[in-house]
């Protein structure tokens, strides 16, 4: 075998890796899409993490479509703070 040919057939792993991941990835997005847009009921959502903010869009969308919505992680303090509950600092 030459290194020519070794070259082309590398290519074409490759290139047939990333046309799988690609195919991957579009399988997954078609199926999270469809579980949103037309979803069974009831739909449940449990959302979790730490900052607030770069999940506060996603939790309004969601809650227009979901029976209940879950909150749990670091945010959920932010949660509490704001309606009034005294949320005391750990010393871990």
């Amino acid at each position: 075998m030459t290194k020519q040919s070794e070259a082309q057939g590398g290519d074409i792993r490759a290139m047939r890796g990333r046309w799988f991941q690609m195919f991957t990835l579009a399988t997954t997005l078609g199926r999270c899409a469809g579980a949103v847009d037309s979803p069974a009921q009831p739909l449940a959502a449990v959302i979790g993490g730490a900052k607030v903010s770069t999940k506060v869009p996603v939790i309004a969308s969601l809650l227009g479509k979901c029976h209940h919505v879950f909150l749990g992680g670091g945010m959920i303090f932010t949660f509490f703070r704001a309606m009034g509950l005294q949320v005391r600092r750990t010393t871990e």
